[in-house]
């Protein structure tokens, strides 16, 4: 699975290591979800982005 993301704002970006739990493909085929990314406002985590395969939301910290 390919994920791009786009900031605006100047947004700063980085990119982490997903966890050790199976792929994004095997954990939609579980009914799980993935962390697509997470929000950061003034170095405080506002929420993340996630994909259950149907739909992005906005999950609270």
């Amino acid at each position: 699975m390919e994920i791009k993301i786009q900031g605006y704002w100047n947004a700063k970006m980085q990119s982490a290591k997903a966890p050790n739990n199976g792929t994004a493909e095997e954990r939609l085929k579980k009914g799980q979800y993935i962390i697509v990314c997470d929000i950061i406002i003034d170095g405080k985590l506002k929420g993340s982005v996630i994909w259950d395969g149907i739909a992005l939301r906005i999950e609270p910290p």
